[in-house]
């Protein structure tokens, strides 16, 4: 990916402190609404926060948790704003949504504003420059070869 693309993913890397790698991660919490079955259980409040210790490889949770239903799939950070991210939720009922959150100093997240996908489901999210702006765009499932 080059420059002008920023993918999303079910994580996002925040800064932490020394030694300490932070992390946001997407977890469903519906699974009555995916077109797929994942395994183990759904977990409740969808955006979660982890710590990774770069010394030992131990992970813990940081407290930093959004409450987002259904189904938080992918994460993407603004290109230029740290303390923006974007979220996409995945069901197959309705349409999905991105939601658009901000991070304090202390890591508290707190929704922006929420727009349709026009979709269901939608399975990618990424920022692309064009021109002198940038779009989000949540797009479906790719063909995995």
């Amino acid at each position: 990916m080059d420059d002008q693309e920023r993918g999303g993913s079910p994580t996002s890397t925040l800064s932490g402190p020394e030694g300490v790698q932070d992390f946001l991660v997407c977890s469903y919490n519906n699974a009555a609404v995916l077109a797929h079955t994942p395994s183990g259980t759904p977990c409740g409040e969808g955006v979660y926060g982890v710590n990774l210790d770069l010394a030992t490889g131990a992970l813990r949770p940081s407290g930093v948790t959004a409450q987002l239903s259904p189904n938080p799939a992918f994460i993407c950070p603004h290109p230029t704003l740290p303390h923006v991210l974007y979220v996409s939720t995945e069901r197959i009922d309705a349409n999905g949504e991105v939601v658009q959150f901000f991070r304090d100093a202390e890591g508290t997240l707190t929704v922006g504003s929420t727009r349709d996908a026009v979709r269901a489901g939608p399975s990618e999210l990424g920022t692309v420059a064009h021109g002198s702006y940038r779009s989000l765009s949540a797009a479906p499932a790719r063909a995995h070869r």
